[in-house]
């Protein structure tokens, strides 16, 4: 999953504390044989590890998710449609990251995540 997460990333701006990406899934991944047949959606922890890969850019160095504190799933996400992706983050000590990441498809939100990460 990760390697097809990071594949299908491609940033567009990296600052401190916001990155901006984009992120396309080829429809032959292996994934979307079983999610959904007939009518294939990008799971939503794709949408989460990319949520921690974007903020991994702004802080240059390694994260790992400790907490989804918030979720909401509000659209589909299809394969071969671009995702335009935000990460805005904010620290609360020397290791741990707040990361609240946008994603929207077609000008419509599909998905809302709130994370909290460790660097490390």
């Amino acid at each position: 999953m990760k390697a097809d997460v990071a594949a299908a990333l491609e940033l567009a701006s990296v600052e401190p504390e916001r990155v901006v990406g984009r992120l396309t899934f080829p429809p032959d991944l292996a994934i979307f044989d079983g999610h959904f047949p007939g009518f294939p959606i990008v799971p939503g922890i794709y949408l989460v590890e990319a949520a921690r890969l974007l903020a991994q850019e702004a802080v240059r160095g390694t994260l790992s998710i400790q907490e989804i504190t918030n979720a909401r799933f509000t659209g589909e996400v299809h394969p071969g449609v671009t995702v335009e992706a935000t990460a805005t983050l904010t620290t609360s000590d020397d290791r741990q990251v707040l990361c609240e990441a946008g994603f929207v498809c077609d000008g419509t939100a599909v998905a809302r995540i709130k994370i909290r990460m460790r660097r490390g």
